[in-house]
């Protein structure tokens, strides 16, 4: 028979609406459309530009207009960009749990788009690398919320410490979904297994799967994720 106390959790569990946590960069993506990619220090004439919250603005954004409750836990800055941001998350109900960074402004990224629709990305680092486990700690996991991790965080030491050492503050019952991105194989393998450990959802391509197998050069079954994604050799 439960508690008292265990009654009372498990009903405040049943009441609680999952919501969809992002602690990755929010970054204002700076699109140009181009005929070409310049030669090397050679000039060309831009056929568009436009500015845009980017990032982890974008799967919050999508994940809100499907109906889910939405939170942004990762930095915001202070001036046009991340005011930018800021206004994006607030048109479609979305909160920001910690408070703005005061002493910058939000980076960007420059995306230079090729008519064959292929891309070339310059980021900046801004406001939204000054995470702590503090402020990440704002977002108030509970029961079901979907934490959701990118592998870009984890690329750089300023975002990669604070956040794996929040991530093992949580609650066995919060679902860790790690999107890893181009960067993930190549992170040094105690980060990428630290973070496998803690992963419930992969969202990676095929690509980004066969990456990683083949920069971990030897099967080893411990992560059920690398289980699901090949089959030892007979």
């Amino acid at each position: 028979m439960r508690s008292r106390a265990e009654t009372d959790d498990r009903l405040a569990q049943d009441a609680h609406r999952p919501r969809v946590i992002h602690t990755g960069q929010a970054l204002v993506d700076l699109v140009i459309e181009v005929a070409d990619l310049p030669s090397r220090g050679q000039n060309l004439m831009a056929d568009s530009v436009a500015e845009y919250a980017g990032g982890s603005v974008t799967v919050l954004l999508a994940a809100a207009r499907l109906g889910a409750e939405c939170l942004h836990a990762g930095a915001i800055g202070t001036g046009p960009y991340g005011d930018l941001i800021r206004e994006a998350l607030d048109a479609d109900g979305i909160a920001a749990s910690a408070p703005p960074v005061t002493t910058q402004d939000t980076g960007v990224c420059v995306v230079l788009i090729e008519p064959s629709a292929e891309r070339t990305f310059v980021t900046t680092l801004g406001a939204e690398r000054e995470i702590s486990v503090d402020s990440l700690a704002t977002a108030d996991v509970q029961p079901g919320d979907l934490v959701c991790v990118t592998g870009y965080s984890l690329a750089v030491a300023q975002t990669r410490d604070p956040l794996l050492a929040w991530l093992k503050t949580l609650r066995e019952d919060a679902v860790v979904v790690l999107d890893p991105g181009a960067a993930f194989a190549a992170l040094p393998a105690d980060v990428r297994d630290t973070m496998l450990d803690r992963t419930d959802v992969w969202t990676g391509n095929a690509e980004e799967a066969t990456d990683l197998l083949a920069a971990r050069s030897v099967f080893r079954p411990k992560h059920p994720l690398a289980r699901s994604w090949a089959r030892p050799a007979r």
